[in-house]
């Protein structure tokens, strides 16, 4: 079998492919996942590493890993034998994460002319006083939309943020059913 691990650089990464999960809109189940659930986590280390040393001889993990700086490769421990590791595979939200929020208030035109060296929160945080970077606030703003609104808002990234993306970058779109 294959197992999928998600792996983000951030706690608003995590935040968001839980609420996606629990919403059915992922590509995978949690029974398909590594360790049953999204890690926030930057490289393989821990349980994470003890979950793909467990394997059986038969199994093996597809990475996903998801987040706005990628710029760090994920090396794989020397421990891990190599036939363990499927497929390794980067999903940026350039930026940063706030964008998400920015493209859905409809922002984006005048992020752009203000985009000066200005950061997505930043930026956003102007826009939105209630706005706090925190799993709470990203859970419950994007729990209230439905899997249409979060589709079409991926589907907004892709066309406006899309082509920032490095060659061997995924963007959201390759893991959400569309």
């Amino acid at each position: 079998m294959t197992y999928i691990l998600i792996m983000t650089e951030g706690n608003s990464e995590l935040a968001f492919l839980n609420v996606i999960l629990e919403k059915g809109l992922l590509k995978f189940d949690k029974k398909e996942l590594l360790t049953g659930e999204i890690k926030q986590c930057r490289k393989i280390e821990g349980e994470v590493l003890d979950n793909i040393l467990m394997l059986s001889p038969n199994d093996n993990v597809t990475i996903y890993r998801v987040g706005d700086k990628l710029s760090d490769t994920l090396k794989t421990p020397k421990i891990v034998l190599p036939q363990k590791i499927k497929a390794k595979y980067d999903i940026c939200t350039l930026p940063e994460f706030e964008i998400l929020f920015i493209l859905k208030e409809n922002y984006y035109a005048e992020f752009s002319k203000a985009n000066t060296g200005i950061k997505a929160n930043e930026f956003y945080r102007k826009k939105n006083k209630k706005y706090k970077k925190q799993s709470e606030f990203i859970t419950d703003y994007f729990s209230k939309m439905s899997n249409d609104e979060i589709i079409e808002l991926i589907n907004i990234y892709i066309s406006k943020r899309g082509k920032v993306h490095q060659k061997n970058q995924l963007t959201l779109k390759e893991i959400i059913k569309c």
